[in-house]
């Protein structure tokens, strides 16, 4: 069973380095609904862009804006 994230603003974080992506939010097995994910980075070893605003290994994003992310 996993984690639920309801009716969240996540604005403006940064995930640095390695291999992970997700600057807003990285879960499992995860419901997000109702949520604002804008304005957030993830930036691997090489400074590249990995995936900003939502990773999610299982699990649905629903009613969500995710916007401008890196």
């Amino acid at each position: 069973m996993g984690g639920q994230i309801f009716d969240c603003q996540v604005i403006g974080n940064t995930n640095l380095g390695g291999y992970e992506a997700g600057g807003g939010i990285y879960a499992k097995n995860t419901q997000v609904r109702n949520c604002l994910v804008a304005g957030n980075a993830g930036i691997n070893d090489h400074g590249s862009p990995a995936g900003g605003g939502i990773y999610l290994d299982g699990g649905s994003v629903e009613s969500c804006t995710v916007a401008k992310n890196i």
